[in-house]
């Protein structure tokens, strides 16, 4: 792709690359392109690979940064700090979309370091073999359960792990790999939103993983986690939804007021009409039966 002062080898966010895309993802990254929506485009040439890098404007107020890597092997990934599909990202194909149109728009710059981007959403070109498994780092401090990285991968001391900690590791990311008395995960956004819906707050599951680390978590990775803690509430979509319906006005009040069933709670409608969890509707019968209350289940 050219520039104003030369031509950068090869090419390879080519055009083929948006086929990956969904026709819904592509129309809204056309509409990103049209309201000027991509902006601080950044092409940078290493080594090993090159890194397309722009901020997309999703709002006034919020903005996510991408990331796409293509390395000199013919293996392309990304990286969206938003919280939706990684492998259909509207924002990655709106980078790509103005990559291709208005390549003018980025600046280019040669770096003789190579950079690391974590394969978090991976979209082979071309067959390639897989990737070793993840070290574990040798500063992880001695007294410390796990360390929590940039790209929030998670170093966890199995030995150092309480049950709490495992149990929260195990909501909020997938384990990629084992390494000594290592094990090694990666957080996801779906993994973070379960974590949420089982009743903790970003605010607890920060200090969480500040506590068991012994040390500051990085900025890069809190503002991550925070983003995705935000986005979080903007809208939420449940399939086969359970309501409880009361007879009357006054037996909600009575049990909200007893409390230990608003934690059970999506939605309040009515004095006579709420949402649950579907996770939770075991534990709200067992509840309600404890209260003396006979509720109907049915499916």
């Amino acid at each position: 792709m050219p520039d104003a002062g030369g031509t950068v080898a090869g090419n390879p966010f080519s055009a083929a690359l948006l086929a990956r895309f969904s026709e819904s993802a592509l129309a809204q990254a056309k509409n990103y392109l049209i309201i000027g929506g991509v902006f601080d485009g950044e092409l940078t040439v290493t080594p090993d690979a090159q890194f397309l890098q722009a901020n997309v404007r999703r709002s006034t107020a919020r903005h996510y940064h991408v990331t796409i890597r293509a390395t000199v092997g013919g293996e392309v990934n990304w990286l969206c700090t938003c919280p939706f599909a990684a492998q259909n990202c509207e924002h990655t194909a709106a980078v790509l979309r103005v990559w291709l149109q208005e390549p003018q728009r980025f600046t280019i710059s040669h770096d003789d370091a190579p950079i690391y981007l974590p394969a978090a959403a991976p979209m082979a070109v071309t067959v390639t073999p897989p990737a070793a498994p993840v070290a574990a780092p040798a500063s992880v401090p001695a007294g410390a359960a796990l360390r929590v990285t940039p790209d929030l991968l998670l170093y966890v001391r199995r030995d150092k792990a309480a049950p709490a900690l495992s149990k929260l590791v195990e909501t909020l990311a997938e384990l990629r790999s084992t390494n000594g008395e290592h094990s090694i995960y990666q957080i996801t956004g779906q993994g973070l939103q379960a974590a949420l819906q089982e009743g903790r707050t970003i605010a607890e599951i920060l200090a969480s993983l500040t506590d068991a680390s012994d040390e500051a978590l990085p900025e890069a990775a809190r503002s991550r986690l925070q983003g995705w803690a935000d986005a979080q509430d903007t809208f939420h979509l449940y399939d086969n939804l359970p309501v409880v319906e009361f007879a009357d006005d006054f037996a909600l009040q009575e049990l909200l007021r007893a409390g230990g069933i608003r934690r059970y709670l999506l939605h309040i409608f009515s004095p006579r009409l709420v949402a649950i969890h579907p996770r939770h509707v075991n534990d709200l019968v067992a509840e309600m039966e404890r209260r003396g209350l006979m509720p109907k289940v049915e499916s």
